[in-house]
Parts: C-alpha cells; sequence; structure tokens
C-alpha cells in the first residue's frame, strides 16, 4: 500500500469551464516531505480538522506536511477562471493561503468525515454560487489554453491570437491568473515535464519544451528547489 491515496475527478458539466478538477487526498502514513509544484491554479480546500481554505496561485514549491489518518479535498480551478467565483483578484492570492470565510461570508453547511464527504461540500457550496458568479475572462482562459498546449508560446503570438496588446494580456493574466503568461508557461511546462512517459531525463527534457536537460534542471530547481529526478518521488 502507498503512503497516500491521491485522486482527481472530473468537473460536472456546469462546472466544466471552471473547474480542471476536484481531488482527494487520504494519508495511510505520515508525509513530512510533502512536495507541493506551482500549477497555475488556485484551489479551495478542505482539510480533516481545518476550516476550508483557499490556495492562491503559487509561483514557487512548498512542503504542505500531513500526519497518518490526514485527509484532505479540493477544487481546482482552471488558471484564470477562480476570481469570477471568489470575487477576488488572483494576485492578492498570489503565495498565500486565505481562510474561505474572508472571502465568502457563510460557512460550509455540515462536517466532512473523510476525503469524499469534504469533496461534496466543496462542490456543493461551490453549485449554489455559481448562479451569481461574473462570468471569467474569455481572452485569458483562452490564452491560458494556448500555453497549456504549447508553454512556450511567446507573448506576442498570445496577445495577436486573443486580440489583446502585450500589456493588457499582462495586466489582466494578474488579475485572472495571479502572475504573467511567462511565468504561467514556465510553471506548465514543468507539470508537462512530470507528466510525461517514463523517458529518459535529455528525452523528457526535450519533449516538454526545454533546450536541453540542463535547461531543464535550472528551470526545476528554480520553481522547486529540487532538481527532477527528486521531484519525481516526492512531488504532489
Amino acid at each position: 500500500m502507498s503512503c497516500a491515496d491521491y485522486a482527481e475527478y472530473a468537473p460536472t458539466p456546469q462546472l466544466r469551464d471552471l473547474i480542471a478538477c476536484g481531488w482527494t487526498l487520504t494519508c495511510h502514513d505520515s508525509l513530512p516531505d510533502h512536495r507541493v509544484l506551482p500549477d497555475g491554479c488556485i484551489d479551495i480546500i478542505l482539510a480533516g480538522g481545518c476550516e476550508p481554505f483557499v490556495a492562491g496561485p503559487s509561483t514557487l514549491a512548498f512542503d504542505s506536511p500531513m500526519s497518518a489518518g490526514g485527509f484532505a479535498a479540493g477544487i481546482r480551478f482552471r488558471p484564470g477562471a477562480a476570481p469570477s467565483v471568489l470575487g477576488v483578484t488572483a494576485d492578492e492570492l498570489r503565495d498565500r493561503t486565505v481562510p474561505l470565510a474572508d472571502i465568502w461570508s457563510s460557512a460550509l453547511g455540515g462536517e466532512a468525515v473523510d476525503a469524499s464527504a469534504a469533496l461534496a461540500l466543496l462542490h456543493r457550496e461551490l453549485l449554489a454560487r455559481l448562479p451569481t458568479a461574473r462570468a471569467p475572462d474569455r481572452a485569458v482562459l483562452a490564452a491560458a489554453a494556448i500555453l497549456a498546449a504549447d508553454p512556450c508560446a511567446s507573448v506576442g503570438s498570445i496577445a495577436t491570437t486573443t486580440g489583446l496588446g502585450e500589456r493588457q494580456l499582462r495586466r489582466r493574466f494578474l488579475d485572472h491568473v495571479g502572475y504573467g503568461p511567462k511565468r504561467l508557461g514556465r510553471v506548465l511546462r514543468l507539470q508537462r515535464l512530470l507528466a510525461g512517459p517514463p523517458e529518459p531525463w535529455a528525452q523528457r527534457a526535450i519533449a516538454a519544451g526545454y533546450a536541453d536537460q540542463a535547461h531543464m534542471t535550472r528551470e526545476c530547481v528554480a520553481l522547486t528547489g529540487r532538481p527532477p529526478t527528486r521531484l519525481a518521488t516526492s512531488a504532489a
């Protein structure tokens, strides 16, 4: 048995434009070096024994140790989508965790006894608030989708495709993603690297969009503090 069970769940049709996935994590043994990597997303998280909170878009990896028997669940917004539902700009949340009660006035109804129950509570609350949510910035969502398909896409080409000027694109990214398109591209390239097939690192580097293996290693260390060989065994 592994130290922890992690699972992702596809969003329901009414949330598909906003949500990347729901997820659950249940720990069988303690995870003292549980490493959370930047992914360009904002999550609403409910962990056992804690009040729900919002995890903003991170620029760097951080450790989030968990004890044996602990559990957590979250709803992960697509890059650029969370501010339309949360009502705050993404740059206000960058590299921060904020109690959900500070953003949404009412507390979640009910109690979570395990990760599945926690996810159900979050999902129900989000659906209840969906009718009053603002429409997301479609240009930002489109730009983020371009970067997901090609993390090396230039800011100029993305601006042209979305019909925005480069300054306007960066400004709207700060509001809706939490950082600029260049950093999001770097983050998504890292995610692509770690999601790739178990080939030699030199091949994985090129497939992910790095110039070479040395470039890959520098970027991994800069964003996560660890080389890719360590990330493959300790990241989540």
